[in-house]
């Protein structure tokens, strides 16, 4: 029976490649996966959700979002980005992974093109394929300085067609853990304003800064940027699935009608819970696991001599010079077998000879030793 080429072209795992290979370790280290070991905030804790205080919880939510959580992110974000929003701007989605599919879903045509800045994180390039749109690489994230932003322009202007319909950008960024500088922001939005682009904006580590600040493209250009968030990373629950666009309020009314098809609603007692959350004193929390994930983020850059992560949870690695004869994926089915787990940089990009690392995944004193085998593994 028939199936389709375009899904036949989808990976069907980008981070668990090598599973199979670590069946038989001692212990597992999954640092290749983006998560956290941190207990969530109370409020966002199922077992303290009672459904005697919310009796509708197991119907369906509506489309979008409940209307009160809608409102509550419009409330909280039009402070952090000092505009206006009302829940018209905003819809809940299944995660950004929803949140982006339903918003390029809603943006692009088949044979249309984006162009996302790389490394990426990899589902972003999977959404765009679906679509049977076309992704255009646009390799800038690694090497890129205030002083250089003209060539990063220039760079975009070349990749550029008359089929160019949008650029994603993530910041702070998976997997480098870099954060873009609020003058490259805004030179990047300007190209994509004056050329009248879409700017897909992915700000799900927007709260996970070391260094520096984050600056979100929607203060910036708000009537063509799409920006995504998500509770996942900021509050350690990535497995309720539960995320947010933030757009003008033509775009997230198509988004919604997108998103009806592709997931029909999130999951109502996870959005009860957001809203819980949203309404309590949450910075508190935020604080402290930052702090937490810096401490375990310097001690294992230092470990790898590489520059610590100025935000997100991750840190890039070039391994080119340990590789030898030998391909990445050896190295990484030597490393699964020892129970070290990492993502090859292929799947973020052209990026051969890098992986991806996360140090928030698993305890701190856990991701030491992962990291310890690691550099056994590299050196002996």
């Amino acid at each position: 029976m028939f199936i389709s080429n375009r899904v036949k072209g989808l990976a069907g795992s980008v981070f668990s490649k090598f599973l199979k290979e670590a069946k038989n370790a001692k212990e597992i280290y999954p640092l290749h996966v983006g998560d956290s070991w941190l207990t969530p905030p109370k409020e966002l804790i199922m077992e303290n959700l009672k459904h005697s205080s919310h009796p509708h919880i197991n119907k369906y939510a509506p489309p979008g979002g409940i209307p009160e959580l809608r409102e509550k992110i419009a409330e909280l974000w039009s402070n952090k980005l000092n505009t206006n929003l009302t829940k018209n701007n905003v819809m809940i989605a299944a995660g950004a992974t929803g949140a982006l599919a339903s918003a390029l879903a809603s943006i692009v045509d088949p044979g249309d093109e984006v162009i996302i800045s790389a490394p990426y994180w990899p589902l972003i390039a999977g959404i765009v394929k679906s679509l049977s749109a076309k992704v255009i690489e646009a390799p800038f994230i690694l090497d890129f300085s205030i002083q250089e932003a003209d060539k990063t322009i220039e760079l975009l202007e070349q990749l550029r067609t008359d089929r160019t319909r949008a650029i994603y950008i993530n910041t702070p960024n998976n997997p480098t853990g870099k954060v873009l500088p609020k003058e490259l922001l805004y030179k990047i939005g300007k190209w994509a304003h004056d050329r009248k682009l879409w700017i897909i904006s992915d700000e799900v580590y927007e709260d996970l800064i070391y260094k520096g600040s984050h600056t979100s493209l929607y203060s910036l250009f708000p009537h063509n940027t799409v920006v995504a968030h998500a509770f996942s990373k900021s509050f350690g629950v990535a497995g309720y699935r539960c995320g947010f666009l933030i757009a003008n309020d033509e775009i997230i009314k198509n988004a919604i009608k997108v998103s009806t098809y592709l997931f029909y609603s999130t999951t109502h007692p996870v959005q009860v819970a957001a809203l819980k959350l949203l309404n309590s004193n949450f910075s508190d929390w935020i604080k402290n696991a930052v702090d937490q994930y810096r401490e375990i983020g310097r001690y294992v850059a230092e470990q790898l001599k590489v520059p610590p992560a100025e935000g997100s949870t991750f840190l890039f690695l070039d391994l080119s010079r340990f590789l030898d004869n030998k391909t990445l994926d050896l190295l990484l089915e030597e490393l699964a077998k020892e129970g070290v787990l990492l993502a090859p940089g292929y799947s973020f990009g052209p990026f051969d000879s890098w992986v991806r690392l996360c140090f928030t995944a698993i305890p701190p004193e856990k991701t030491k030793k992962g990291v310890d085998i690691l550099l056994h593994k590299l050196y002996s």
